[in-house]
């Protein structure tokens, strides 16, 4: 039973042995693989972050030049309906007999405002918004 002790011991201590030397070999040769692929892993992250810093510079620019022409379209709009809403109350408020438009004329005052800024709109949101086809 001593006999098998020493033998087990023996055998741990031999592979305690070779289980430092493997990995002082790993250490010593880790350093050089990891030196070159440290470069090559720091290169290529600091491609991927100049590549989202000018994703994020684009995104700003866009959205920038989307609010810009949409309070653009939101300023047309208002000055049609504004428009619209003065030859309406001028046509209502006028009297029977001295109207300044007729009903035809008026009928296509109001179909060509809302003609227009659906119009704007569309082409807005289009341009604006467009499929990503």
């Amino acid at each position: 039973m001593i006999e098998r002790f020493k033998i087990e011991t023996t055998l741990h201590a031999q592979n305690a042995l070779k289980q430092q030397a493997k990995s002082k070999e790993e250490i010593d040769i880790e350093p050089r693989k990891t030196k070159k692929n440290h470069t090559a892993k720091a290169e290529l992250e600091r491609e991927k972050v100049i590549a989202l810093q000018e994703q994020n510079f684009k995104s700003k620019d866009d959205r920038r030049m989307r609010r810009e022409y949409a309070n653009k379209a939101y300023e047309f709009a208002k000055y049609t309906i504004a428009f619209w809403m003065f030859l309406f109350l001028a046509y209502f408020l006028s009297p029977a007999n001295n109207k300044p438009l007729n009903d035809t004329a008026l009928g296509i005052f109001t179909t060509v405002c809302t003609i227009n800024i659906l119009a704007a709109f569309i082409s807005i949101v289009k341009g604006l918004f467009p499929s990503s086809k």
